[in-house]
């Protein structure tokens, strides 16, 4: 059942849990509250243009906000990557030296990058600090320390005027002498932790106001010892010049034949003649719940040797890490030498391991997720090969949010099998981690202060706060000190690659993180990447360099790096996506409702009539270079956009006449009825049904026939896309055009559709689709952004696949058109590609 439930997914809308002001209140220190001292503060951080953020996205792109006014009732802000969709948004910001946090909500939105919000009602100026002060409290909180200079200075007694996890604030005669940022050595006296002995820095020291001749320091305080600050490696290129660009070059040329191939004509074209079922283990954790994981090797699987254990990173699976162990695999190879690889899926979280009952449901994953049992799920992978496999050395690779998990496993591992951490794109702490890619919410504060935060979306993947934050609370996992004492326990090499341009982590506090403890076999690589690191040539290069410190780690010494052919890897891809069950899509209702709306209302119009869209239509209709009294075919044509294009323009002395061409019919009599109530020049329109997955069929047209042929952001959905490229061939006559467009792989629609959405304000949406259809638009538009965002979930199971310009280009030149031209549209960034070429 739980596989029919994934197959037949609807990608329901998740319902999130909104914050009152109550709660708000209660994460900060003080708030302003007056709408005079408000307003100052929003003017002076319009005057300074200061920089608000409301963190990052599922895609990992950084959402900012500027002010552009401010009203009585409302705010200007100037927008980039925030959806008008979401109807509260927080934002922080530092002003003058003092950091920020407020929430608004969403009114409307006046232009693709601008949104109108309601006057906030609160200002709140959040915590420098990661945890507030509490002050002393009986016996709980300690009344006296002993301070000590390190390395050996004489002892002070100092009174606690404050304390918390994580810091005091002490006075001490002002006769003593502490230099700001030394070390010094805490031993408490009184309280629930006399006689501790704990390491401190100090952070500030001023004269205290309340006592003279006494002095106030702000100590930093941690159970784990400073170590020799680890020297981050700044990098301008991933690798060095020349393996970088030998590497792929060679990558590019070999990968050419199976490049235009998607996977049904590569199976045909032998590309996958040699694909073999992945190799699928099952095991079980501590609480007996399944585990499923896929091994790849290199080599014989001696007993004995080195293996690769990859956990999951956040809402991706398994199969995420396809490129990566196969790049593992080839370097191992490439050296002599043999390797095991397992990638596995975490229990209550999407894939195939254990998944309780009540978050089956596609979406509703990770409501029974908690960090304490990933914790166990790397445990029980380390168990599984040591007993299948008992290698030498075990040598951990995490990304993104698995860091907190991997580096507590790590910490903890019993079975001295661990030679080796690399963490990838990783968060240095849990608490900041979620500040930055919630837009400020300080969940491990609000927690801790007891407030409830229910159901949220982080970076799309919907998370139950309080289960999986309190559970974070409860094994100490949460703030930057639990993340020291982990680290200093921390005895094998780490590696720790930082993105220079990732949102989520700052990389002074990984420096801070990876300089506790034992420093001597750690290394900080910063290399000029972001946060996503999947299938793109920056991943690709970055999985070459965790290879050479994986080999470096398991075998002491360098190890050659080697790339998989695109080849190997669509054989890999098609492999493991075969063995699950297949994305079952009604190829009817699906397009139906994307291009008419869920109730025949809105759809594609909603998109067509953004700049963006308009700017793509502008590209290809400049590319078809149409003359008058061409005969031009529109396969995909929804409800008649091209039409409308040519009618927009003059033509002397006929104007091209179309055919268009689409699987449902009800979207060519929206065309019918959309050219009746169009102005401009009359353009003759002829209108076929049909499904244009041709396979072995042809399109309904006679040989020669056309002048010229457009593909609009159709090729993707295609499963044999080349059928239909090569019956252009026989219907376009000799020196006629051809246009074909594909959304990029990766393709950020999210920010196309909410950009282009937020474009149609009230009155235009009104004198472009009416006054009923505007009475309903907030509806109509969550509606078509809920169709929009599946497309992304179709092309990430493998139903629809997305191209590269080149790639693109290579299909359209595989059917044998000539002179092939490769444009960038849709979008800033673009986010699709324009072919055009000539039949010869």
């Amino acid at each position: 059942m739980r596989e029919r439930a994934l197959a037949e997914a609807d990608w329901r809308q998740p319902e999130l849990t909104p914050m009152s002001d109550e709660s708000l209140r209660r994460l900060h220190r003080r708030a302003l509250s007056e709408p005079a001292e408000i307003y100052t503060v929003l003017e002076r951080a319009r005057e300074l243009q200061v920089p608000l953020s409301n963190g990052v996205d599922r895609r990992s792109a950084v959402r900012r906000a500027r002010i552009a006014w401010v009203r009585e009732d409302s705010i200007g802000l100037k927008v980039e990557n925030i959806s008008a969709s979401n109807r509260q948004i927080f934002l922080s910001f530092e002003l003058e030296g003092a950091d920020y946090f407020f929430a608004c909500t969403v009114s409307r939105s006046d232009r693709h990058d601008e949104l109108i919000a309601r006057f906030p009602g609160s200002i709140y100026e959040a915590e420098r600090r990661d945890l507030r002060r509490r002050q002393r409290a009986g016996a709980q909180g300690p009344s006296e320390v002993e301070l000590r200079q390190l390395p050996a200075g004489a002892p002070a007694i100092a009174h606690v005027q404050d304390w918390s996890y994580d810091g005091l604030g002490v006075v001490v005669p002002a006769d003593r002498s502490f230099a700001a940022g030394s070390g010094l050595s805490v031993r408490f006296l009184d309280g629930r932790d006399a006689g501790d002995v704990v390491h401190a820095t100090i952070c500030h020291q001023r004269e205290d106001e309340h006592r003279p001749g006494w002095t106030r320091l702000g100590l930093s305080v941690s159970k784990a010892p400073r170590g020799v600050p680890v020297v981050v490696e700044a990098r301008d290129r991933i690798l060095s010049d020349s393996r970088a660009s030998r590497a792929w070059k060679r990558f590019v040329v070999a990968s050419a034949p199976a490049r235009i191939a998607p996977f049904k004509l590569a199976k045909r074209m032998g590309v996958l003649r040699h694909a073999t079922s992945p190799r699928v283990v099952e095991y079980e954790n501590a609480r007996s719940e399944r585990i499923v994981g896929i091994i790849d090797s290199a080599g014989p699987e001696v007993r004995g040797g080195v293996a690769v254990l990859i956990p999951p990173s956040w809402g991706r699976t398994k199969e995420t890490f396809v490129p990566l162990s196969k790049t593992l695999v080839r370097a191992f190879e490439a050296s002599g030498e043999a390797v095991t690889v397992l990638r596995f899926d975490g229990t209550n979280r999407r894939g195939e391991s254990f998944i309780a009952s009540q978050h089956r449901e596609p979406g509703d994953e990770y409501l029974g997720f908690t960090f304490s049992q990933a914790v166990q799920d790397i445990h029980a992978s380390i168990d599984f090969l040591v007993r299948s496999l008992d290698p030498e050395k075990i040598v951990l690779v995490t990304f993104s949010l698995a860091s907190i998990e991997g580096r507590r496993a790590v910490a903890t591992d019993l079975s001295g099998r661990l030679g080796g951490w690399v963490s990838v794109v990783g968060m240095a702490d849990l608490q900041s981690g979620l500040r930055a890619v919630s837009g400020g919410i300080d969940y491990a504060y609000g927690l801790v202060e007891g407030v409830s935060f229910g159901r949220h979306e982080l970076v799309g993947v919907l998370s139950d706060m309080d289960l999986t934050g309190h559970d974070a609370l409860k094994h100490r996992l949460v703030f930057f000190e639990d993340a020291r004492r982990d680290m200093a326990d921390v005895k094998i090499p780490v590696t720790w690659l930082h993105g220079r341009h990732d949102g989520w982590m700052d990389l002074g506090r990984i420096v801070k993180l990876m300089s506790s403890g034992d420093t001597s076999n750690r290394r900080i690589l910063e290399i000029p990447t972001g946060h996503e690191l999947r299938g793109s040539s920056e991943a690709l290069e970055t999985f070459q360099l965790i290879a050479g410190e994986v080999g470096r780690m398991a075998l002491d010494r360098n190890i050659k790096t080697k790339l998989p052919s695109i080849r190997e890897l669509e054989r890999a891809r098609y492999a493991e996506r075969s063995r699950r069950p297949p994305v079952r899509l009604d190829a009817q209702r699906f397009w139906r409702d994307y291009v008419l709306g869920r109730e025949g209302e809105g759809g594609i119009t909603l998109l067509t009539a953004t700049s963006a869209y308009q700017d793509l239509m502008a590209t290809q209709l400049e590319r078809l270079a149409l003359r008058p009294g061409d005969r031009v075919v529109d396969l995909g044509s929804g409800t008649g956009e091209l039409a409308s294009a040519v009618g927009r323009r003059a033509w002397r002395p006929s104007t091209p006449s179309i055919v268009e061409v689409d699987l449902i019919t009800d979207a060519l009599s929206r065309s019918r009825e959309r050219q009746c109530q169009r102005p401009g020049t009359p353009v003759q329109v002829a209108r076929l049904a049909g499904d244009l997955d041709l396979g072995a069929r042809f399109l309904p047209l006679s040989p020669c026939s056309v002048d010229a042929a457009l593909a609009s952001l159709l090729i993707s959905y295609l499963r044999t896309p080349e059928a239909l490229l090569q019956d252009l061939m026989r219907v376009v006559r000799p020196g006629g055009r051809v246009v074909v467009s594909s959304l990029r792989r990766d393709a950020d629609i999210s920010k196309i559709y909410v950009s282009g959405m937020a474009e149609l304000q009230p009155d235009r949406v009104v004198s472009l689709f009416g006054a009923e259809v505007a009475s309903r638009f907030e509806v109509l538009q969550r509606e078509f952004l809920n169709s929009a965002a599946k497309l992304v979930d179709l092309e990430e199971g493998g139903r629809f696949r997305f191209f590269e310009g080149d790639q693109l280009g290579d299909m359209v030149s595989a059917a044998g058109f000539i002179d092939v031209n490769v444009d960038a549209a849709f979008g800033d960034p673009p986010q699709a590609f324009v072919v055009s070429a000539r039949r010869p």
